[in-house]
């Protein structure tokens, strides 16, 4: 790694995922190069990494499957899907499988709940998931089936959306436009108080700043 210096702490995420892209996992070695290179410590770095579960520690399989193992997944047949990716690739629930080809894991909710039983397979999404499906996805991924052209289009069940400037999430994004507003917007001047004299505005909570110095012990 190239040396960076420590004010690029903001880079971890990234330098974490640039690791586990390269090889599939995160090692020591990188969790100590990471560190060097942001000047932190490696236990910094560690506790990084082991917080988000889609990082891994070894070696994961080329092809790392997450099972969503959400209460509706558990509902719509979740038990089915894990056998059947047991026995279609031949290894165990939370490891990899003897070829080193397939990982297979649980993930918590992964926003296809619409559409379960869904799953991850090195990201790509793969939705109303059966036994029969699961067993043709493996041999295809075996023969050399590109992942890209095997994923499912999600479909989007969004019923509503506010109209106008009213939607929160899924309005368009600018970066920065709500700073913006600060341009036009001048800061208070002179001493301002409220109806007992008190300094007028609002602090934490909600509650009048003025209300809140007020109470306090003289």
């Amino acid at each position: 790694m190239t040396t960076t210096h420590h004010s690029e702490k903001t880079q971890l995420l990234n330098l974490l995922w640039a690791c586990q892209d390269a090889k599939g996992f995160v090692s020591n070695q990188d969790i100590f190069d990471i560190a060097a290179k942001l000047d932190v410590s490696a236990i910094e770095v560690e506790g990084v990494c082991t917080f988000y579960h889609f990082f891994h520690r070894k070696p994961a399989g080329r092809y790392i499957i997450y099972l969503n193992n959400s209460i509706l997944s558990e509902l719509k047949g979740y038990a089915a899907i894990r056998k059947a990716l047991e026995q279609a690739t031949g290894g165990h629930w939370g490891g990899v499988d003897s070829t080193g080809q397939f990982g297979l894991f649980d993930t918590s909710c992964i926003g296809l709940s619409d559409q379960e039983p869904a799953m991850l397979i090195n990201f790509y999404p793969f939705v109303k998931v059966t036994p029969e499906r699961v067993f043709q996805l493996i041999s295809a991924l075996r023969a050399g089936a590109s992942l890209a052209e095997l994923a499912d289009t999600v479909e989007d069940h969004l019923r509503y959306v506010p109209p106008g400037d009213r939607a929160i999430f899924f309005r368009d994004f600018a970066p920065g436009r709500a700073l913006q507003r600060l341009t036009t917007i001048s800061p208070p001047t002179g001493d301002r108080r409220d109806s007992r004299g008190a300094p007028a505005g609002y602090g934490r909570r909600f509650f009048s700043y003025g209300r809140q110095m007020a109470d306090l012990p003289q």
